[in-house]
């Protein structure tokens, strides 16, 4: 098996903590109570492990972080987003940036 260079495409929940902070645009990640690795950083870790070259990339809802994305020269995109600009229900168009790039992700049909 040769090496692949793997993209960890990931994004962060944001969740309003106090009614004051609901009425300003501004919100904040999530904070982790437990003292564990984010998920992201145990797939590559994994991937590490069995030889291939991950590189972590967050995808924060701004264009920036798709045209960052666009620019990088990845084998695959291990797609673990669940949201796009804080909506949940925009999942969907990122595999669709991803095939409108020509990335292969986990998850598509696509062959190379």
């Amino acid at each position: 098996m040769s090496k692949l260079k793997i993209i960890v495409l990931y994004d962060r929940v944001l969740v309003d903590d106090s009614e004051e902070q609901s009425t300003s645009s501004e919100k904040s990640p999530v904070t982790r109570t437990l003292d564990k690795k984010e998920v992201e950083e145990e797939v590559a870790d994994a991937l590490t492990k069995l030889g291939h070259e991950p590189m972590m990339h967050e995808l924060d809802g701004t264009p920036k972080s798709l045209l960052a994305l666009a620019r990088m020269e990845c084998d695959l995109v291990f797609n673990l987003t669940e949201s796009f600009a804080g909506d949940d229900t925009a999942d969907f168009k990122i595999a669709g940036f991803l095939e409108l790039i020509g990335k292969n992700y986990t998850g598509s049909a696509r062959t190379a």
